[in-house]
C-alpha cells in the first residue's frame, strides 16, 4: 500500500474518531449518566490512540491543546467511574447507608462538577488539526504496537511473582488497553482470535484494578464503617480470585501472533 494511501486512510479514520467522540461528549454534557460516562472515555480512548500514531511533525499546536484538555476530562471521568463502582460494590452488600458511601457520593460530585465544566470547554474548543505532511504511518504504528508489547512483557514476570504488585498490575492493564486501541485501528476484533484475548485480559485486569480502588478506599476511610474489616477481606477474596484467573490469561502466547498484525 503507498504513504498515500495509507495517509489517508489513517486521516479518516481520526476524523471518524474525532466525529464519534464529539458526539458522546455531547451526549455526556446533556446527561453524564453511568453509560454514558463510560462511552465517552472509551470513545476519548479511541480518538488518542489514533492521534498517537502521528509523528510530531503533522501535530499542530491547535491538537495538542485539545488533546491535553481531553486527558484530563478523562482523568476526572475515571475517578466519577471509581467512585460508581465502589458505590456498586457497597450497594451489593444490603447495609444501611453509611459515612463511606455519604464520602463517595460527595468525592463523585466534586469531580464530575470539574468534569462537567471541562467537557464545556473541550465541546468549545476548535476542532484538532493535522498538517498536511505524508508521513509513513504504518511504521510508526508497527514501532508503536511492537513497544507496547515489550512494556507489558516487562510487567509480566513482576505481577507473577508476587500478587501484591498493585503498580506494575497497573500500568501492565494500561499498557495492554493502549495496544488494543493501536492494533483496532487496522485490524476488526470480531475476526481476530488474538484480539479477543486480549481483550479478556485486560478486563480480567480491570477486574483486579477495581478491586485494589476499592481497597485503597477502603484501607483509608475504614473509620467510616463498623464492618471495615469483613469489607476488605471479602475485597481481598474477591481480588485474589481474579489475579488467578489473570494467571491463565498470562499463560496464552499472544504476544508474537499480536506483533504479526501490524
Amino acid at each position: 500500500m503507498s504513504h498515500s494511501r495509507t495517509t489517508s486512510r489513517h486521516i479518516i479514520q481520526f476524523k471518524k474518531k474525532l466525529a464519534h467522540f464529539l458526539g458522546k461528549l455531547a451526549d455526556y454534557i446533556e446527561d453524564p449518566s453511568v453509560d454514558n460516562i463510560h462511552d465517552v472515555r472509551t470513545s476519548f480512548r479511541r480518538l488518542e490512540a489514533c492521534y498517537s500514531i502521528f509523528p510530531s511533525s503533522v501535530k499542530t499546536n491547535v491538537s495538542e491543546s485539545f488533546f491535553a484538555a481531553g486527558k484530563y476530562f478523562f482523568r476526572l471521568n475515571s475517578v466519577v467511574r471509581d467512585s460508581d463502582i465502589m458505590l456498586e460494590k457497597l450497594a451489593k452488600l444490603k447495609t444501611e447507608p453509611s459515612r463511606l458511601v455519604e464520602c463517595l457520593h460527595q468525592s463523585r460530585a466534586e469531580n464530575l462538577q470539574k468534569a462537567m465544566s471541562v467537557a464545556q470547554e473541550l465541546i468549545q474548543l476548535a476542532e484538532p488539526r493535522l498538517k498536511n505532511k505524508k508521513p509513513q504511518f504504518d511504521k510508526h504504528l508497527r514501532h508503536m504496537v511492537v513497544q507496547r508489547i515489550s512494556n507489558i512483557q516487562h510487567f509480566i514476570p513482576l505481577i507473577k511473582d508476587d500478587e501484591e504488585n498493585v503498580e506494575e498490575l497497573h500500568s501492565m492493564r494500561k499498557q495492554a488497553k493502549k495496544l488494543f486501541y493501536l492494533l483496532e485501528i487496522d485490524n476488526d476484533p470480531a475476526d481476530c482470535p488474538e484480539m479477543r484475548k486480549l481483550k479478556e485480559l485486560q478486563t480480567v485486569a480491570g477486574d483486579i484494578h477495581d478491586c485494589d480502588v476499592t481497597l485503597a478506599f477502603l484501607n483509608d476511610n475504614s473509620s467510616l464503617r463498623d464492618n471495615a474489616d469483613t469489607l476488605i477481606h471479602s475485597e481481598q477474596l474477591d481480588r485474589h480470585n481474579h489475579y488467578v484467573k489473570l494467571l491463565s490469561k498470562l499463560e496464552n502466547d499472544l504476544w508474537e501472533p499480536l506483533r504479526r498484525l501490524t
